[in-house]
Protein backbone atom coordinates (compact mmCIF):
# COMPACT_ATOMS: atom_id res chain seq x y z
CA UNK A 1 0.00 0.00 0.00
CA UNK A 2 1.09 3.46 -1.18
CA UNK A 3 0.19 4.93 2.76
CA UNK A 4 3.00 2.07 3.84
CA UNK A 5 5.59 3.40 1.95
CA UNK A 6 8.72 5.56 3.76
CA UNK A 7 8.75 9.25 2.00
CA UNK A 8 12.90 9.83 1.22
CA UNK A 9 12.26 12.87 -0.01
CA UNK A 10 9.74 15.71 -1.20
CA UNK A 11 10.89 18.76 -3.69
CA UNK A 12 8.27 21.36 -3.75
CA UNK A 13 9.39 24.72 -5.48
CA UNK A 14 7.63 24.95 -8.61
CA UNK A 15 4.79 27.19 -8.72
CA UNK A 16 3.24 25.48 -12.04
CA UNK A 17 2.99 21.65 -13.23
CA UNK A 18 5.50 19.29 -12.86
CA UNK A 19 6.09 17.63 -15.90
CA UNK A 20 9.34 15.54 -15.41
CA UNK A 21 11.47 14.34 -13.29
CA UNK A 22 14.45 12.46 -13.96
CA UNK A 23 17.13 10.85 -11.26
CA UNK A 24 20.86 10.66 -12.38
CA UNK A 25 22.55 7.88 -13.36
CA UNK A 26 24.18 7.02 -9.45
CA UNK A 27 20.85 8.61 -7.82
CA UNK A 28 22.24 11.13 -5.95
CA UNK A 29 20.16 14.34 -7.91
CA UNK A 30 16.84 14.33 -9.45
CA UNK A 31 16.23 16.86 -12.34
CA UNK A 32 13.12 17.97 -12.45
CA UNK A 33 11.18 20.33 -14.97
CA UNK A 34 7.75 22.69 -15.37
CA UNK A 35 5.34 24.15 -17.25
CA UNK A 36 6.47 27.63 -14.98
CA UNK A 37 9.61 27.91 -17.30
CA UNK A 38 11.92 26.17 -14.07
CA UNK A 39 14.19 23.15 -14.30
CA UNK A 40 15.63 22.07 -10.87
CA UNK A 41 18.51 20.16 -10.10
CA UNK A 42 18.17 18.68 -6.68
CA UNK A 43 20.09 16.59 -3.69
CA UNK A 44 17.98 13.55 -3.59
CA UNK A 45 19.21 12.80 0.15
CA UNK A 46 19.32 16.72 1.55
CA UNK A 47 15.96 17.88 -0.96
CA UNK A 48 17.99 20.90 -1.84
CA UNK A 49 18.41 22.84 -4.65
CA UNK A 50 21.97 22.19 -5.90
CA UNK A 51 20.82 24.31 -9.45
CA UNK A 52 17.98 26.04 -10.89
CA UNK A 53 17.30 27.22 -14.79
CA UNK A 54 14.67 29.83 -14.98
CA UNK A 55 13.27 30.94 -18.42
CA UNK A 56 10.75 33.77 -18.87
CA UNK A 57 9.83 32.47 -22.25
CA UNK A 58 10.24 28.46 -22.06
CA UNK A 59 7.90 26.07 -20.55
CA UNK A 60 10.37 23.27 -20.02
CA UNK A 61 8.48 19.74 -20.91
CA UNK A 62 10.98 17.16 -20.79
CA UNK A 63 14.79 16.94 -18.99
CA UNK A 64 17.38 14.11 -18.73
CA UNK A 65 20.43 14.38 -17.92
CA UNK A 66 24.21 12.48 -18.90
CA UNK A 67 25.69 9.49 -17.62
CA UNK A 68 28.84 11.59 -16.23
CA UNK A 69 26.61 13.99 -14.90
CA UNK A 70 28.17 16.47 -17.01
CA UNK A 71 25.20 17.68 -18.83
CA UNK A 72 21.22 17.71 -18.63
CA UNK A 73 19.13 17.82 -21.78
CA UNK A 74 15.81 20.21 -21.78
CA UNK A 75 12.94 20.27 -24.08
CA UNK A 76 10.55 23.32 -24.37
CA UNK A 77 6.86 23.79 -25.73
CA UNK A 78 8.70 25.67 -29.18
CA UNK A 79 10.56 22.09 -29.74
CA UNK A 80 13.71 23.31 -29.23
CA UNK A 81 16.28 21.04 -27.18
CA UNK A 82 19.30 22.34 -25.15
CA UNK A 83 22.03 20.69 -24.10
CA UNK A 84 23.20 22.68 -21.04
CA UNK A 85 26.36 22.32 -18.66
CA UNK A 86 25.64 21.42 -15.52
CA UNK A 87 28.20 22.88 -13.71
CA UNK A 88 27.48 26.33 -14.88
CA UNK A 89 23.80 26.35 -17.01
CA UNK A 90 25.52 27.90 -20.21
CA UNK A 91 24.31 26.08 -23.33
CA UNK A 92 26.27 23.65 -24.95
CA UNK A 93 23.83 22.73 -28.07
CA UNK A 94 20.87 24.06 -29.06
CA UNK A 95 18.85 21.49 -31.74
CA UNK A 96 15.78 23.69 -32.90
CA UNK A 97 12.42 21.83 -34.34
CA UNK A 98 13.52 20.69 -38.25
CA UNK A 99 10.60 20.22 -40.90
CA UNK A 100 7.74 21.37 -38.35
CA UNK A 101 8.15 18.15 -36.95
CA UNK A 102 7.46 18.77 -33.12
CA UNK A 103 10.42 17.14 -30.55
CA UNK A 104 7.88 15.19 -27.78
CA UNK A 105 11.00 13.39 -25.99
CA UNK A 106 14.94 13.47 -25.69
CA UNK A 107 17.25 11.02 -23.97
CA UNK A 108 20.80 10.76 -23.96
CA UNK A 109 22.61 7.45 -25.25
CA UNK A 110 23.73 4.98 -22.29
CA UNK A 111 27.64 6.03 -23.19
CA UNK A 112 26.14 9.97 -23.75
CA UNK A 113 27.51 11.06 -27.09
CA UNK A 114 23.90 10.63 -28.77
CA UNK A 115 20.78 12.03 -28.27
CA UNK A 116 17.54 10.30 -29.71
CA UNK A 117 14.49 12.45 -30.38
CA UNK A 118 10.73 11.13 -31.02
CA UNK A 119 8.28 12.65 -32.93
CA UNK A 120 4.74 12.23 -33.72
CA UNK A 121 6.23 10.82 -36.58
CA UNK A 122 9.54 9.56 -36.41
CA UNK A 123 12.87 8.97 -34.75
CA UNK A 124 15.81 11.04 -34.80
CA UNK A 125 18.72 10.65 -33.61
CA UNK A 126 21.86 13.42 -33.20
CA UNK A 127 25.36 13.58 -32.47
CA UNK A 128 26.05 15.30 -29.37
CA UNK A 129 28.67 18.36 -29.62
CA UNK A 130 31.03 19.09 -26.58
Amino acid sequence: RASDQKVISTFKSHLSIIVSAKFSHDGSHVMTTSMDGTSWYWNTETAEEVRRLTSDREQYEVADLSADGKYFLTLNNTGTIKVRSLKNGKIIQEIPSINNMHFEMVRYSGDGKYLVVKTWTAVIIFEKTS
